[in-house]
């Protein structure tokens, strides 16, 4: 369990799956740049769920649920884990609608990335975006992450196909 000021990052628990599906999985205004498409089958989320919970122990799997501390409500998700295939650590995160523009992917990820270099050693970390997604590059800029090229970007469970920007962070 990761806590900042007014978060706390806990790992994930099967009682979630209502609240994964309500605050993002259902919605497309969220999935719009995700590799995931929304849907409104619940047993989507008890997929994801499912999956998580199969991963708790793999050090090179680090989710985390981001609960708001005023109120103990689910917000959303980030997620660290060491990319076998392109051999680096990888970082991502999403938050549900309702949450966005409020600091709270700021503050996680602040505290995620901490926790990356100071517990796990981390020396870089990277991540992509799709170029619309203009937001979430302002944040990785915040951060530090600098862009090394455009990659093809498939996004909303491959019904949308863009470009993306590649991005690392040196720690």
């Amino acid at each position: 369990m990761l806590e900042t000021e007014r978060l706390i990052l806990r790992k994930i628990r099967r009682e979630d799956t209502e609240d994964i599906f309500n605050c993002w999985m259902r919605d497309e205004r969220v999935s719009k740049y995700m590799c995931w498409k929304a849907s409104d089958d619940i047993n989507e989320a008890v997929g994801f769920v499912d999956f998580e919970l199969t991963n708790l122990e793999n050090d090179q799997w680090n989710r985390w649920l981001i609960i708001r501390k005023e109120d103990s409500k689910l917000i959303g998700t980030c997620l660290l884990f060491y990319n076998q295939d392109e051999k680096h650590w990888d970082i991502s995160y999403n938050l549900g609608y309702d949450y966005w523009g409020k600091g709270y992917a700021s503050e996680a990820m602040t505290e995620v990335i901490r926790y990356a270099k100071s517990t796990l050693n981390v020396t870089e970390i990277a991540t992509a975006y799709a170029k619309e997604n203009s937001d979430s590059g302002k944040l990785l800029t915040k951060f530090g992450f600098e862009t090394i090229k455009e990659i093809p970007y498939d996004c909303n469970g491959n019904t949308i196909h863009t470009t993306g920007y590649y991005c690392r962070l040196l720690l």
